[in-house]
């Protein structure tokens, strides 16, 4: 069961700005609609009327704009959006029914499958099983026993190890998610990161991994990025 839908539009994303002239990542139209809206049709499509909540910082006017029309969507503004994804669902927890689906709204599906995401454990998290290594690198590796049971996730790492790429949707119940409020900053960045955080409950046997089961996959990062999108969508 999913009980609100959180997804994380904030991110300024300045040097794809820039080369886009476009004011945010999650803006870019990519088979007809922006990512962000195309990212919500499919929530719909998956969950139903279950509430939507986007994640604005910045570029609120930007982003709230763009939002299509439709029941039970709701507009919730971080100021401090820098800090990172965990920053901010920690931050705004207090608004969400849990077990909550966190999606990233500057990535790009082609026909997910949404719908394993609700299940056993406090964390589930996805993955693109057809990736290749360079995808891998550039987003994070999970890594799985025979079982499916999730024995690490590297981000961003040099050598895989693993061809299962993993994606922004989460799975995340108030237990999940509070238990990230102690994890260990990143020696990285010096902030909570996510993904990386939920690497340190994979020892507690607390998190899944989930095959979105995508025809294709990009995180929008650049521009290259952004028209690859746009070629697996035509």
């Amino acid at each position: 069961m999913i009980r609100d839908i959180v997804i994380m539009a904030a991110g300024e994303g300045t040097r794809f700005s820039e080369g886009a002239a476009i004011p945010s990542k999650c803006l870019a139209p990519v088979g007809g609609n922006a990512l962000l809206a195309r990212l919500m049709f499919q929530a719909r499509s998956a969950f139903g009327n279950v509430r939507q909540n986007v994640i604005v910082g910045k570029n609120a006017k930007e982003v709230t704009d763009q939002i299509p029309q439709a029941d039970n969507v709701r507009i919730l503004r971080i100021e401090d959006s820098a800090e990172g994804l965990a920053f901010s669902l920690l931050r705004l927890r207090k608004h969400f029914a849990f077990p909550i689906l966190v999606l990233l709204g500057d990535e790009f599906f082609l026909d997910p499958d949404f719908s394993e995401l609700p299940g056993p454990g406090e964390a589930r998290v996805s993955f693109f099983a057809s990736a290749t290594e360079d995808q891998v690198r550039g987003n994070f590796a999970i890594l799985l026993d025979e079982q499916k049971r999730v024995l690490g996730i590297r981000e961003k790492p040099a050598e895989p190890g693993s061809a299962l790429c993993g994606c922004g949707p989460l799975y995340l119940t108030e237990n999940g998610l509070t238990a990230l409020a102690g994890a260990t900053p990143s020696a990285r960045t010096g902030r909570v990161e996510l993904y990386e955080s939920l690497n340190q409950l994979v020892g507690q046997e607390k998190v899944r991994a989930v095959d979105l089961r995508a025809r294709a996959y990009v995180n929008v990062n650049t521009v290259e990025d952004w028209r690859r999108a746009q070629e697996l969508a035509t």
